[in-house]
């Protein structure tokens, strides 16, 4: 988990969350999802979005996987990951992203084992609203302290 910008970063390993060129989620990954859309459900007025980012590693040090399967099986990792937070959690799901960006967003190197396993994972980035913002765009602090009172 990492916080910045506004958001909030976690990676999951697809080691834990999927078989090998697989995207059906481990029981597992639905134990540790649950978890997640329980923490999510309680912080739900306060977030804007939640992308999920499926990525692959590249197997051939020096050749690219298949540019089609790849990108599906990213894909698809990412769409049962949000399609799992949709049906167990109070997120809206229009508030909800897939992207598979396959392996081309390495954060290790795919010359060895240990790189690999690091690039094959679940990112999900939790986007906050920015409340102040919305608060001003509606009259600032003080109508809101008058609406509520």
């Amino acid at each position: 988990v990492d916080m910045s910008g506004g958001k909030v970063y976690v990676k999951f390993t697809d080691t834990i969350f999927f078989a090998g060129n697989s995207s059906d989620l481990r029981q597992e990954a639905k134990d540790i999802l649950l978890e997640v859309c329980a923490i999510l459900d309680q912080a739900e007025s306060a977030i804007d979005e939640i992308r999920i980012q499926g990525h692959t590693a590249q197997q051939l040090p020096d050749t690219p996987n298949d540019s089609h399967f790849d990108r599906y099986l990213a894909s698809n990792r990412a769409t049962e990951v949000v399609w799992f937070i949709q049906e167990n959690s109070s997120i809206f799901p229009t508030r909800l992203v897939s992207e598979g960006c396959g392996q081309w967003r390495p954060v290790a190197s795919n010359e060895n084992l240990e790189g690999r396993r690091k690039n094959r994972r679940v990112e999900m980035i939790v986007s906050g609203r920015d409340i102040e913002a919305e608060m001003e765009e509606q009259g600032g602090i003080q109508q809101y302290i008058v609406m509520t009172s």
